[in-house]
């Protein structure tokens, strides 16, 4: 059959084999090559975007170290000159020194602190009690709130002794406040809240006695009398019950400081 083919005929095939070996060869071989090439071509052009990139983001991040150590020298401002240096790393000696920060320290503090802006106290500052479960303490934040107070004097004054809480020694939260009465004799009230934050991480759980009543509770299970409590080791006294302190508030007519 070939025989009768013309050689015209014979160019004609051989050129449409040749096409369809070629597109054949370009799909095959060609085509995946050039896919790919387009692929590493977008990689390499993201790439050399990026590395433009670098000299600003190596410049944010210098920024962003810098603003981080400012934030902790701030901080530490304020650790030093508003919070009290308590620790909980040791939970009872932590209790005993916020027992100390409640009843000793603070109320003082508060009760002289708008003296010194030239108003007369209208209130009694009242410290709440701290704890009495070293295990209750926790880190993060610590909030002690005082309550509403108020403070008697002309307009100015009053003004004058609120902004000054911004210089207390201590980080107070102030709250709405209210003016009432005729000026000169104004009465401003307003909330009083205490924030703090104490120093390192808390320590370990105390191991506590357990309450009476359950003491009580344990003797009737084992169905007689209440069992005497264990002998202490090497004849060392039992631990005695630890109290807070009462407040202490300031003493009236006591010369109060000038304003800061």
């Amino acid at each position: 059959m070939l025989d009768k083919l013309t050689k015209l005929q014979v160019i004609i095939v051989g050129v449409v084999l040749s096409l369809i070996i070629g597109v054949g060869m370009f799909f095959l071989l060609v085509r995946p090559r050039m896919e790919k090439f387009t692929q590493v071509d977008k990689q390499r052009q993201e790439v050399v975007a990026k590395a433009a990139e670098l000299p600003l983001r190596q410049r944010e991040l210098e920024q962003a170290e810098r603003d981080r150590l400012q934030a902790q020298l701030d901080y530490r401002k304020y650790e030093l000159s508003k919070m009290p240096e308590i620790s909980f790393a040791d939970r009872t000696q932590g209790m005993i020194a916020l027992w100390r920060e409640h009843a000793e320290v603070l109320g003082p503090m508060l009760e002289n602190w708008p003296r010194r802006f030239g108003v007369e106290m209208g209130s009694t500052v009242s410290i709440p009690a701290a704890t009495t479960n070293p295990n209750n303490l926790q880190d993060g934040l610590m909030k002690i709130h005082i309550g509403s107070i108020s403070v008697q004097g002309d307009f100015y004054d009053i003004m004058r002794s609120i902004e000054g809480w911004n210089r207390f020694g201590r980080l107070v939260q102030v709250g709405p406040v209210t003016l009432s009465g005729v000026s000169p004799n104004l009465t401003g009230s307003y909330d009083l809240t205490v924030l703090w934050f104490p120093r390192g991480t808390a320590g370990a759980q105390v191991a506590m006695a357990p309450a009476a009543g359950a003491q009580d509770q344990q003797a009737g299970m084992a169905g007689g009398a209440p069992m005497p409590p264990p002998a202490s080791p090497m004849g060392a006294q039992p631990a005695p019950v630890m109290t807070p302190p009462a407040p202490q508030m300031a003493q009236p007519g006591a010369p109060v400081p000038p304003a800061p």
